[in-house]
């Protein structure tokens, strides 16, 4: 009874880690296209299924508890543990290395989005001091009579 239960909460945690994957993708082309109304939308559906998966996961580790008073497990009580005493190892080893392998994937698209954001604001700044600073430039008009800002985006790009 317990294995299934626990099969059971795995999967849904792992739908739900697989839909942010999903977001985090999202949110990356939102950054790139600079779409910034979207991302806020990405930003509030992602928020809904992090709170999600704070409930399966409070469920999970009871579970995880249960078992572990019921086979006397001692010191730390973790999924690891507690799939030795299993009869379905495999199902449950494969479903946490799943589980574990997209939460890897998870981290990785954050820095990626990171970095994108960080890049965007470095160049925002520059902006900003160029056209609030009249010293750091020397004044240049295009043809319609508009002043020219010229800025060395590699000063100020965490990308390389």
């Amino acid at each position: 009874m317990w294995e299934k239960d626990l099969i059971d909460i795995l999967e849904d945690e792992k739908r739900i880690l697989l839909d942010i994957v999903e977001k985090e993708k999202q949110k990356k082309e939102c950054l790139l296209c600079r779409d910034l109304d979207r991302l806020l939308e990405i930003n509030a559906e992602e928020e809904k299924l992090f709170r999600e998966i704070e409930k399966y996961e409070f469920t999970r580790n009871d579970i995880v508890k249960r078992i572990s008073q019921k086979f006397n497990i001692e010191g730390e009580i973790n999924l690891s543990r507690v799939v030795l005493f299993a009869s379905n190892k495999d199902r449950l080893t494969a479903l946490k290395d799943e589980i574990t392998n997209i939460i890897s994937e998870i981290r990785m698209l954050s820095f990626e989005n990171r970095i994108l954001i960080e890049s965007a604001m470095n160049v925002s700044i520059a902006i900003l001091e160029k056209v609030i600073d009249p010293n750091t430039f020397k004044d240049k008009y295009n043809k319609e009579g508009r002043k020219e800002i010229s800025i060395d985006i590699n000063t100020y790009s965490t990308i390389t």
